[in-house]
This record gives structure tokens, sequence and C-alpha cells, in this order.
């Protein structure tokens, strides 16, 4: 689903600036549920989840 949003963000021509931090963004928030899922945090880590979904969707829309 990342790899799809980026893809379709770039041949859509949005704003690079944006395209950027939206996938910064995601790899930040999967370094984070790697943390969690190390740590045994599973409701945390069902957020930290949820958000990089939310991520990459945004990529569709950035």
């Amino acid at each position: 689903l990342f790899i799809a949003g980026v893809l379709a963000a770039q041949q859509m021509q949005h704003d690079q600036g944006r395209i950027d931090a939206l996938a910064m963004a995601f790899i930040a928030v999967r370094l984070v549920y790697i943390a969690l899922y190390i740590a045994d945090r599973p409701t945390l880590r069902s957020a930290a989840w949820a958000i990089g979904v939310a991520l990459s969707v945004g990529l569709f829309f950035a």
C-alpha cells in the first residue's frame, strides 16, 4: 500500500515536499511499530499500524 501510494502521488504530480513528509512519517511510524512489537505492547502497536495505514492512504490524496 505504501509503495503504491508513493508511486500514485508522484504520478499525479503532487507536491514533492508533502510526499516526502508523508513517506518519512510512515517510516518513522513503522520503526515505532517494531519497537512496540519488541516491547510486547499490542494496543499501542495496533495504533501505530493504523497510523501507518492512514499515512499510506494519505499519499493517494496528497
